[in-house]
């Protein structure tokens, strides 16, 4: 959660060392319900985000046409998420990708992390299918994935993929 309030300066570093705007938009997110499961996991996730602390408003259906009259009349409501915000993934990817070279980091793509290397409590490295990679750091940098890396590191990073999730083209740099 606090890497939330990292996004602006982020944004701002990003552009100056690589000349790529991410378009950091700090609006908010609706997220509609158009069907009775979209309902439910709406429920769930209401729930999950007021655990967490976060702000999260429940609107009816009427709310919701009224907030956006251009939506379907379909909808049977929605979470409003104003403190969520948004960047160009396919921007911030090559962005990160730039700076991370730049910096002298080396990326391994098309080869999924197996196992976290550990001496103790620090992270050495990284094993992905018979190779192993050594670093003296090591980021985990997996999207919606991250929290099943964190898994791997014995560390909790409360982040999962949302439904159709695993419908999204993948956006490489």
């Amino acid at each position: 959660l606090e890497s939330r309030g990292m996004f602006g300066p982020l944004q701002e570093t990003l552009k100056d060392e690589t000349g790529i705007d991410i378009e950091y938009l700090r609006s908010g997110l609706l997220f509609p319900f158009l069907s009775e499961e979209d309902e439910g996991y709406g429920k769930r996730l209401f729930e999950e985000q007021r655990g967490r602390g976060l702000t999260v408003e429940w609107r009816d259906r009427q709310q919701v046409l009224e907030a956006e009259p251009h939506i379907t009349p379909a909808v049977r409501g929605a979470l409003h998420l104003p403190d969520d915000h948004q960047v160009q993934n396919a921007r911030m990817v090559r962005a990160l990708y730039l700076a991370g070279a730049r910096s002298g980091a080396r990326t391994v793509e098309g080869s999924p992390v197996t196992a976290i290397l550990r001496e103790g409590d620090r992270v050495i490295g990284v094993r992905s299918g018979t190779q192993t990679h050594h670093a003296p750091k090591v980021v985990i940098a997996a999207g919606a994935w991250s929290g099943t890396l964190g898994e791997l590191a014995r560390h909790e990073i409360p982040i999962r993929p949302a439904r159709w999730t695993d419908r999204c083209p993948t956006n490489r740099p």
